[in-house]
């Protein structure tokens, strides 16, 4: 649900770790081969170093209706679970830190982004629409 993510649609960018999205705390896996667990939100991988963080709708504040969308409207790419682009720009737009205009941006020219239906607030839905025009 992170750089990576956007990076399937966009041009790629720069990111340091994956992100992956789970439901609940149970539903993370408690080992992974090839990783080690290096604190409860994280495994890194063995060899590379890569850190995949492990979320939850708790652990990041996403409303359970969030939730649920961006897990019913994910992608299957190459047996991955990718969030789909209005997924992404729903999560973005409820976080906005430093990379997130940018991905909103990128992510809106795709044309793939459409946000009816999302469980978004009106304020979350000016600031995408403040962006969009503010990238023209």
């Amino acid at each position: 649900i992170g750089g990576c993510a956007v990076s399937y649609y966009t041009r790629p960018r720069g990111t340091t770790d994956a992100d992956i999205l789970y439901l609940t705390v149970d539903d993370i896996p408690t080992s992974v081969d090839g990783f080690k667990r290096n604190r409860p939100g994280a495994f890194e991988n063995k060899v590379t170093g890569v850190e995949i963080e492990v979320l939850t709708p708790t652990s990041i504040g996403l409303s359970p209706a969030l939730a649920e969308k961006v897990f019913d409207t994910k992608q299957t790419i190459d047996g991955t679970f990718v969030a789909s682009p209005s997924a992404l720009v729903a999560l973005k737009l409820q976080r906005m830190k430093r990379y997130d205009e940018g991905d909103i941006a990128s992510l809106n020219e795709t044309g793939l982004v459409d946000l009816t239906d999302w469980p978004i607030s009106a304020d979350q839905l000016k600031m995408y629409n403040d962006i969009l025009e503010k990238n023209k």
